[in-house]
């Protein structure tokens, strides 16, 4: 990413992984994995990480954060243990 935001406005489905780095903000303003659950969600920095929807996916990691990551809709995995926030590096964590 070159200091612009990750977007995405639609739904994102399929079984392959998905990994995010961005200099700014990212935002699912759609389900991900709504249809189709997907691999690993791993977002490796950002400042803000915002997810309006669902988020259903193999497993969810947050590497690293400068800011808040909020969720408002329901996290479901393989299992509970597969949800990794490091909330260490983001001042803020909402579920």
């Amino acid at each position: 990413n070159s200091g612009r935001d990750i977007r995405f406005s639609n739904i994102v489905d399929g079984g392959s992984a998905l990994t995010m780095s961005a200099a700014r903000d990212i935002f699912f303003e759609a389900a991900v994995g709504q249809f189709a659950r997907i691999g690993n969600l791993i977002v490796t920095t950002f400042r803000n990480w915002t997810s309006s929807a669902a988020i259903s996916a193999a497993s969810i990691s947050q590497v690293a954060g400068t800011g808040t990551t909020t969720f408002n809709g329901s996290l479901n995995t393989h299992a509970a243990t597969v949800i990794d926030l490091n909330p260490t590096d983001a001042t803020n964590t909402r579920y």
